[in-house]
Order: structure tokens, then sequence, then C-alpha cells
């Protein structure tokens, strides 16, 4: 991917991708997509909702309506959260130690990603088919899986994922 560093998002871009993030539509305006930016900011933003996007819509209206032990107590949201994390620590680990990618950078690229691909949104800042096979594979785990049921993200679900770790 090209990256231009130091390059603010404008008007135009940010209500592009305001409008295909929340629904994780995925368009970007730049072939490098978010990478383009190459913004923490930018980057922490898309993520934040990315990962909100992952969510069940119902819990989120939960939390709207400040009814927080419903967020906290379910168990899908925790199990999405949780495979999120881990998955990012797992393939940042394994960038770190293939690579010469700093800790910072392999979380800000990992987390990134993995938000992006479990939820189906399909942004990238980083060219990950160059990442180790190990990291490639968590990947495509996030991509079966999915996010919560109830949300605007594709693939298996959380819900499933978790009836089969019970059962």
């Amino acid at each position: 991917l090209g990256f231009h560093p130091n390059i603010d998002m404008n008007l135009f871009d940010a209500v592009n991708h305001a409008l295909t993030t929340m629904p994780s539509g995925g368009f970007g305006t730049h072939d490098a997509s978010i990478g383009y930016y190459d913004s923490v900011l930018v980057e922490a933003v898309i993520t934040f909702f990315m990962f909100l996007t992952g969510i069940n819509f119902t819990l989120i209206y939960f939390a709207m309506m400040r009814d927080w032990e419903k967020l906290w107590s379910d168990e899908e949201f925790k199990l999405y959260g949780f495979v999120t994390i881990i998955a990012s620590s797992i393939m940042a680990l394994s960038l770190v130690f293939t690579s010469e990618i700093g800790i910072g950078d392999a979380f800000r690229k990992t987390i990134f990603q993995a938000v992006s691909i479990g939820t189906s949104t399909g942004y990238s800042t980083a060219d990950f088919a160059a990442w180790p096979a190990f990291a490639t594979l968590i990947l495509l785990f996030l991509m079966v899986v999915g996010a919560s049921a109830g949300s605007t993200s594709g693939g298996l679900k959380m819900l499933r994922l978790n009836l089969a770790i019970k059962a």
C-alpha cells in the first residue's frame, strides 16, 4: 500500500468513511484504503466504530438507555471483545517476532485489521497478505466467525461460536 504520512482527512473523505464504517460497507475514497492517511487518530476512530458495528444492535440500544448491566453481562459481547483482543495480540506478537515491526506498530496494524476483517468492513491499513502465515490464518478465522448476531457484520457470528464452545 502506498502511504502518505501527515495527510488530514478532509470533510468529503470523512463523510464517505462515516457512511461506510457504521454499516460495515468498507467503501474507501483512496486505493490504499485507510492506510492512505497513515494516521493513528483516523485509525483509532474508525476502529472504534467498526467494533461498534460488530455489536448486537439490541446491546447498543441498552447502552444508549444506560442499562450497562445488560451490556456487560452479555456472553456474546464478552466473547466478541475477548476474541478480538486475543487475535490482535497473537498477530502482533507474530509480526514482532518475524519482522522488524515494533510492538506499537504491530498492535496498531493488527487491531485495525482484526476488527476490519472480523466485522467484514474491508478497510485496510497494511498489506496483511505479506504477514506470516499464522497471522493470516487468524485473520481467516476472524473472517469466518465474524462478529455478533444482530449486527451488520458477516460470518457465522460469535453466538454460534459460543454455542460450539459450550457444546
